[in-house]
């Protein structure tokens, strides 16, 4: 807001409080409002990839989980024929897998075998790979091998055998790719005598008679589940066990592309699967994110920057031509001059500032993304700072109408009592904010006169505001209606910080603001006390005032009580 106190600039100092701070003031606002919208979109974007991330990790967790449960749901199938039959050969063990069509609907799966136990010796026990599906080459290659040699094999089958559940092994090369390695598990379920008493370990471990088991390739096993997710979602599975047998982990094909774009955006989370744990990570790409949203951040900071770099030169050079045309010696060339200024300023002033309170609503209202506590403060003041602008600049455009004698009152008959309670019930809650009390004096019967209710309105109120303004907290504002002959008098009296005499003629002073206590913890543009004088002078009245420093301010608006049909001087109706 830009205003001049009692003095022109005329030294540096002076000039670069009124030139460069208020536009300085104005590019830091938009800024600051800027990089609010630009911190939003950023946060949009960084919640967009975190929620698909998730959401794409419970997607896989869950056709792991699956998956796995059809591969033991075989096992337990092949266990239930063995328990089931009294000698089972290898020709039913045949029919019972066919069942499954392994080679379609379990992506992965190398075959389903049955691995006997044998006592070699009372202390030495093995396993032989008996029966194998489907009878390709290289399963029948493994029939009569011991799994017991491979440790995480064993470490695997022994657990199944004591707890009476299928198991994991760790990740480990399977036998038939020692060739080609690539990372696989196997799946034990423990079969027991039939009838057998296995309630406990040492039951269990006496009864086991062999285990119905199933090799599975990591990689088709994970590249079966993970082909039905987006094309810019990768994943990784590692084992977590503490063995140091080196196991193996797989991952897609686009996860160290994802791992090392900048931007990408990643999520881990355990699988516990009987007694196997691994820890599956998720990526996105970031991609995964429209290049709309992408694009935003760096749109609104550009277009918040050209504003704000645009509108502080603007009012800058407003300032300065302000400034010129103040220092004309011809005083009627000044006046015109700044009128034009006035509602040209006030015009485009207004346009931005309206355009700026539509911008802040929807960042405020959540438009742009879900704001923190801090975020919306910051908006809620911003908010507040530009409805503060937008009523000056309305104030601005009423002088300047006011100047150019465009002013246009429409009379109507109306109850000043009215009026002035109206007033008083609109400030009362900065009355109560400064703890002030009031007097209010006003004739029972009510008093009616042809005015334009805005206008005149908008005059007194800026009188009482201004008696709020400067009366300290807790003081006393008074405010009487009355008819003296022909005229009506309108008193507003405080008991403020009053005007010393030297400062008078500065009162009714366009943009002029009386330096006192309180002029620097009250907002204002100093230009109240200016309109409403003109306000009142259209109405053929006048203001009168009295003051002393500490003592207060009293103002009478004295109006004649015979309306006249048409306003005053350089005004139309």
């Amino acid at each position: 807001m830009f205003y001049i106190e009692k003095n022109k600039p005329k030294k540096l100092r002076d000039f670069i409080v009124i030139h460069w701070v208020p536009p300085l003031i104005m590019f830091v606002a938009f800024m600051g409002i800027t990089l609010l919208s630009w911190q939003s979109a950023h946060d949009y974007i960084s919640d967009e990839k975190e929620k698909t991330v998730k959401q794409q990790s419970d997607i896989s967790h869950r056709e792991i989980i699956s998956q796995t449960n059809k591969y033991q749901d075989i096992l337990r199938a092949g266990v239930g024929l063995f328990n089931a039959s009294s000698d089972v050969n290898k020709d039913e063990w045949k029919r019972l897998l066919s069942q499954f069509n392994l080679a379609q609907r379990y992506p992965g799966i190398q075959g389903i075998g049955y691995a006997q136990r044998i006592n070699a010796t009372s202390t030495s026990v093995y396993t032989s790979v008996k029966y194998i599906e489907p009878q390709t080459p290289e399963n029948l290659a493994l029939l009569g091998i011991d799994m017991f040699e491979n440790p995480q094999k064993r470490v695997a089958m022994e657990l199944a055998r004591d707890n009476n559940e299928i198991t994991f092994t760790d990740m480990l090369v399977l036998t038939n790719d020692q060739e080609a390695p690539q990372p696989g598990f196997i799946i034990y379920a423990p079969v027991y005598a039939k009838e057998a008493n296995i309630s406990d370990v040492v039951s269990r471990r006496a009864n086991i008679t062999g285990y119905v088991y199933a090799p599975i390739r990591a990689n088709e096993l994970f590249n079966g589940i993970f082909n039905n997710t987006e094309s810019n979602v990768g994943h990784k599975i590692s084992s977590t066990s503490s063995n140091e047998l080196a196991p193996m982990e797989y991952s897609s094909s686009n996860f160290a592309e994802n791992s090392n774009t900048k931007g990408s955006a990643s999520i881990s989370e355990d699988i516990m699967i009987s007694n196997a744990s691994w820890t599956m990570t998720t990526n996105v790409h970031p991609d995964i994110v429209s290049l709309r949203d992408r694009e935003r951040p760096t749109a609104l900071l550009w277009s918040g920057l050209t504003f704000s770099i645009l509108t502080a030169s603007f009012v800058y050079l407003l300032l300065i031509n302000r400034t010129r045309i103040l220092s004309s010696r011809d005083a009627q060339i000044v006046q015109e001059a700044k009128d034009e200024l006035l509602a040209l300023a006030s015009h485009q002033l207004r346009t931005p500032a309206t355009g700026v309170k539509q911008y802040i609503g929807l960042l405020r209202d959540g438009y742009a993304g879900k704001l923190d506590d801090k975020q919306q403060m910051l908006i809620e003041k911003a908010y507040e700072s530009n409805e503060r602008q937008l009523s000056t600049i309305n104030q601005i455009l009423f002088i300047a109408r006011a100047d150019a004698g465009e002013m246009r009152f429409d009379y109507t008959e109306c109850s000043l009592n009215d009026m002035l309670l109206s007033v008083l019930d609109e400030q009362s809650s900065a009355i109560k904010e400064h703890q002030l009390s009031t007097v209010v004096k006003i004739p029972n019967k009510h008093i009616s006169l042809a005015v334009d209710k805005n206008y005149l309105r908008m005059a007194i109120e800026n009188i009482v505001s201004n008696a709020i303004k400067y009366t300290p907290d807790k003081g006393k504002i008074r405010v009487s209606l009355r008819r003296d002959g022909e005229f009506i008098k309108i008193t507003i009296a405080d008991s403020g910080v009053g005007v010393a005499p030297e400062d008078y003629p500065l009162l009714f002073q366009k943009f002029s603001r009386i330096p006192n206590e309180l002029t620097s913890k009250v907002s204002g543009s100093g230009i109240g006390l200016y309109l409403a004088q003109q306000i009142v002078v259209a109405h053929h009245g006048r203001i009168d005032f009295s003051s002393r420093p500490n003592k207060g301010t009293k103002f009478i608006i004295t109006l004649p009580a015979n309306s006249p049909s048409s306003p005053g001087p350089n005004n139309t109706s």
